[in-house]
């Protein structure tokens, strides 16, 4: 969600001195799994999201897993073919969370979690992040939960993890596990609380998926290729509105960063 920005600021930098800024390629699955630790809590609530799909393949493609790698302990458990690309009922969402604790499964996700920190660490090092110089993600939001992924797949380099937001919401998890943070917008964890910018939390997707959309698809993890990291993007779905509103949204936005500048 960080592209539009990125743009403002090459667009202020004609203008005024300003910070080095790069874009960095990343998202809440592409760090998120790679910090994975499968012994704490919480692993099952990141797979099952409420509004996102629950199929049993979708569900393991977020822990880089096809079903049919795994079709043996899956059939050995209870869950035939029939059942991998449809929506699971409660009780099968309990059942899927057991399987996790499955130690042929726990050995295969291991070496999944293990290859992808690798790649992901060697990708942080490559964008200058793991240098001992003072650096900031720019993002537009909400809880921390990626920013605490960067904070432990950093932990054992020199960097110091420091983020500046847009908007942070009540949700946020607290900053001993996500490191150190700035926000413009900061909601306050008191219920009736008024909060300035409340529309802004309010609408925070609409923010998310309209006016801070980017030209490539989710970043899903990285590889290497040529000897360099490069980052997977999901493949977008030609959309030929979505590319002509994508291209005027960020023309306007940008002339009227020009027009900020030059007032």
């Amino acid at each position: 969600d960080g592209q539009i920005l990125w743009k403002i600021a090459q667009e202020i930098g004609k203008y005024r001195p300003i910070p080095e800024c790069r874009y960095l390629y990343g998202s809440r699955q592409a760090w998120y799994f790679p910090s994975l630790d499968l012994s704490q809590h919480g692993v099952a609530d990141w797979l099952i999201i409420p509004g996102h799909s629950k199929s049993l393949r979708h569900v393991l493609a977020k822990l880089c897993v096809q079903p049919e790698e795994i079709q043996e302990i899956l059939v050995q458990n209870g869950w035939p073919q029939s059942l991998w690309d449809v929506q699971l009922s409660q009780e099968q969402v309990q059942q899927l969370k057991d399987l996790l604790h499955h130690a042929s499964l726990q050995a295969i996700l291991q070496e999944r979690i293990q290859q992808a920190r690798t790649t992901t660490l060697q990708y942080f090092t490559q964008e200058g992040l793991t240098q001992n110089i003072p650096w900031a993600i720019v993002d537009i939001g909400w809880t921390l939960k990626t920013q605490r992924s960067l904070q432990k797949l950093l932990s054992k380099t020199q960097a110091k993890v420091f983020g500046l937001y847009l908007g942070i919401n009540r949700d946020r998890i607290s900053m001993s596990e996500s490191g150190r943070y700035r926000a413009f917008l900061l909601e306050s964890t008191q219920p009736g609380m008024p909060n300035v910018g409340n529309s802004v939390f309010r609408y925070a997707r609409i923010l998310e998926q309209t006016f801070t959309m980017a030209d490539h698809g989710r970043v899903l993890g990285y590889q290497k290729q040529d000897g360099k990291i490069i980052p997977c993007c999901e493949a977008l779905k030609a959309n030929p509105l979505r590319q002509a509103f994508l291209q005027e949204l960020t023309q306007t936005i940008l002339a009227y960063t020009n027009v900020l500048c030059v007032s």
